[in-house]
Parts: structure tokens; C-alpha cells; sequence
């Protein structure tokens, strides 16, 4: 079941089956409450499977060291921005595009 066009909403809740989602709907609310808690524990299972993820922790970091060069560089390039639109605002020439 899509969402309308035009609506401009997507359904939070697209990714979950319609059949999850049927199930759900005509439960009562101890049965609900019992997908609330399985829900809960298999987030619990979730979070530490990837906590014992050697595999990620390595990926994790190989992507770190990686990415250090551009977080370098914008670190630097914000920087520059920064000293320049101080020095325009001291020459009281205030922002790029004032006068």
C-alpha cells in the first residue's frame, strides 16, 4: 500500500509488512504490549551483536583513518571562511554580498 502522490509524507512505517502491520492492528492490547517487549528484547539482541562486531569495529575505524584527510581539510577550508569574513568585518566591509 504507497502513499498517495503529491502527498508529500512518507509513511513512517512503510518498511514494516503489511502483514505486521494487520497483525498489529487486530491484536488486543496484551498481545501488542507482548510485540512491544519482543520488539525491545530483539533491539537489545540487535545492539549487541553489533557491539561484538569485529568485522564493523574494523570497517568502523578503517573508515575513520580514511576520512581523517577530508575532515582535515574542511576543518581547514571553515577556518579560512571564518578568517576571511573577520577580516572583511574589520575593514568594516562587512559579509560577502554587503557593501
Amino acid at each position: 500500500m504507497g502513499r498517495p502522490r503529491g502527498s508529500g509524507k512518507k509513511d513512517k512505517f512503510a518498511d514494516l509488512s503489511s502483514e505486521y502491520q494487520d497483525a498489529v492492528a487486530g491484536s488486543e492490547v496484551d498481545q501488542i504490549k507482548s510485540r512491544i517487549v519482543e520488539a525491545a528484547m530483539a533491539e537489545e539482541d540487535n545492539k549487541k551483536a553489533k557491539e561484538d562486531d569485529q568485522d564493523l569495529k574494523s570497517a568502523q575505524e578503517q573508515a575513520k583513518v580514511a576520512g581523517e584527510q577530508y575532515r582535515a581539510a574542511t576543518k581547514i577550508n571553515r577556518l579560512k571562511i571564518q578568517f576571511c569574513k573577520r577580516c572583511l568585518e574589520d575593514m568594516g566591509k562587512g559579509v560577502i554580498g554587503k557593501k
